[in-house]
C-alpha cells in the first residue's frame, strides 16, 4: 500500500533551505568529479566549469510533484546547461525522490567580461 502525502503551502516553505543545501552539496560534487574527467568530456566540462551556483526560485508543489525552479548563476557565455541539470536531478533524487528541476532563468553576475552587455 502506498502512502499519499500531501504538503500544504506553509510546509512547502520548510523544503527551501534542506533542497538548497541538497543542490549546493551536489553542485560541488558534481565540480569534484568534473576534475577527474578526460579530454573527451571536454563539453561537459566546459559546462560544469561554467556555473558558479544554482539557487531556488521558487518551489511549485501542483499535481502532486515537487518542481524547483532554479536560477543558474555563470561566469561566461555558456548558456546551455540541461546535462549539469539532469546530473543535478539525479543527485537529489536519491535524497528526494519525484523533484523535477527546471532552469528559470541564467544569470551571468560578473560585472566584466565575455557575455557583459557595455
Amino acid at each position: 500500500m502506498v502512502k499519499k502525502i500531501i504538503i500544504t503551502e506553509m510546509q512547502s516553505d520548510k523544503l527551501y533551505k534542506p533542497i538548497q543545501k541538497l543542490i549546493d552539496k551536489s553542485v560541488k560534487k558534481i565540480k569534484m568529479e568534473a576534475e577527474d574527467w578526460g579530454m573527451d568530456a571536454m563539453d561537459e566540462i566546459h559546462e560544469v566549469t561554467s556555473v558558479d551556483r544554482i539557487e531556488i526560485d521558487r518551489i511549485d508543489l501542483s499535481k502532486g510533484m515537487i518542481k524547483v525552479y532554479v536560477n543558474v548563476y555563470i561566469n561566461g557565455t555558456r548558456n546551455d546547461f540541461d546535462n549539469f541539470l539532469n546530473e543535478l536531478e539525479y543527485y537529489i533524487n536519491n535524497f528526494l525522490p519525484s523533484v523535477t528541476i527546471i532552469e528559470n532563468e541564467i544569470i551571468n553576475d560578473n560585472e566584466f567580461g565575455p557575455g557583459i552587455d557595455w
